[in-house]
């Protein structure tokens, strides 16, 4: 996948079927929409993902920019779903003027080079956010594209959305997250040196580091599945603080891998939880903290069976 940041002129020289959106969690909603644009390539026409960076929310001060994935999440699953080209758009002050006719023309049809156009009825673009479905339809002559809408994914009876996803994992219920999402809530990143204090005791473990804006559910241990290198394992996972033994206030993502025993250090791990434990605790020394880990691993060898 090619990404395309910090431009605000660029020109592809293949034609291409887009979708604009800012994709947060890349939901089911969101798939339904990215499949239209992969199945486009059957026909010849390259997959762009449209975005804005920072979203224009974010921009506009609308909200925090704390993320359901992060943009190197975003980056790496969206290369694992074949998108071509992924346009990480500068949202700054001059480009948020940009009108919605001049969007149209420039960059979808001049840049693009555009043939389908994939959205939802809510679609809203160019300044203000005056650009709509209906304005974008009326261009499809002119332009020489095609406008596909999609309904929105319902569940529940409710749409499926980014902020609902939020609210459900701040509820602590993982299982509609995961039935919304498509797939569990997961953390993408490199696999880091931690103190090595696990393998000190007998439980050795990998560790990633949480970016600041990634959204975390409750702290505490959950029973979780780890893949690397293409391959799943079964795992326990703790997210917190590590209060009986880190003094530096660093919130990891500390998480046992059952039958692994391999030097992954500087790899890409990505880490799904599945079901909440127990909460963080801080106990009173290390033989306590190793008998409350061994029963932790000792439960999650059952879980699931």
């Amino acid at each position: 996948m090619q990404i395309i940041k910090d431009k605000t002129e660029f020109k592809l020289n293949e034609e291409t079927a887009v979708v604009i959106g800012k994709f947060d969690g890349l939901h089911k909603g969101h798939q339904i929409l990215l499949e239209e644009i992969l199945k486009a390539k059957n026909f010849g026409l390259k997959s762009v993902v449209f975005t804005f960076e920072p979203s224009v929310s974010v921009f506009l001060g609308l909200e925090d920019g704390m993320a359901l994935t992060t943009k190197s999440e975003k980056r790496s699953l969206l290369s694992k779903m074949g998108v071509d080209y992924l346009i990480e758009f500068p949202a700054v002050a001059e480009t948020m003027a940009i009108l919605a006719e001049d969007f149209i023309t420039t960059y979808l049809r001049d840049y693009l080079h555009a043939r389908i156009i994939v959205c939802t009825e809510d679609l809203s673009f160019g300044y203000k956010g005056l650009g709509n479905l209906e304005l974008m339809k009326k261009y499809e002559g002119i332009c020489g594209f095609k406008v596909k809408q999609l309904e929105k994914l319902w569940y529940k009876d409710e749409v499926i959305s980014s902020s609902r996803i939020r609210k459900t994992l701040s509820d602590g219920n993982l299982d509609q997250v995961g039935d919304m999402l498509g797939r569990p809530y997961s953390f993408i990143g490199k696999i880091m040196h931690g103190a090595h204090l696990g393998t000190s005791i007998g439980f050795p473990t990998i560790n990633l580091i949480p970016e600041d804006n990634k959204i975390l559910p409750e702290k505490g241990v959950y029973y979780s599945e780890t893949q690397i290198h293409g391959d799943t394992y079964r795992s326990i996972t703790n997210i917190g603080y590590k209060p009986t033994v880190n003094k530096e206030n660093q919130i990891t993502i500390e998480t046992y891998i059952y039958d692994f025993d391999e030097d992954v250090y500087g790899e890409e791990a990505l880490v799904s939880i599945k079901e909440f434990k127990r909460p963080e605790m801080k106990f009173n020394g290390i033989e306590e903290l190793k008998a409350a880990l061994l029963k932790d691993i000792e439960d999650g060898k059952l879980f699931g069976k």
